[in-house]
């Protein structure tokens, strides 16, 4: 019983999280796409960064709300999991969010070197 309910209060957190998630992402787009005037350059900066990581929080508690409906399951498929595969995507994503919120760039000329 008690697990069932930890599942259905994670469930529930997840989805709530989410949803204010999404109010935030809201009122951000709204400042982005002009329709609160104008935006300083600096504002403008800590907008975008605050919109990209919600976006992440998103997709994070979207990852969570996965999991508990996994976890709620009677049955669970097992797999091998390849570690170094994730741990690739997870290092790839992050590299992103940093590139994003330094703004730091890859010039054109060494895009798609090896």
């Amino acid at each position: 019983m008690s697990i069932l309910f930890g599942l259905k209060y994670g469930f529930r957190v997840s989805h709530d999280i989410k949803g204010a998630i999404a109010a935030i992402q809201g009122c951000l787009s709204a400042i982005l796409h002009g329709l609160t005037g104008e935006v300083s350059e600096a504002s403008w900066e800590m907008i975008t960064r605050a919109e990209h990581r919600s976006r992440y929080l998103s997709q994070f508690s979207g990852d969570l709300l996965y999991l508990s409906q996994i976890r709620a399951r009677k049955e669970t498929r097992k797999a091998k999991i390849n570690f170094a595969h994730v741990s690739e995507k997870i290092a790839d994503r992050t590299v992103r969010i940093l590139i994003v919120d330094t703004g730091i760039g890859i010039p054109h000329s060494e895009q798609g070197r090896s």
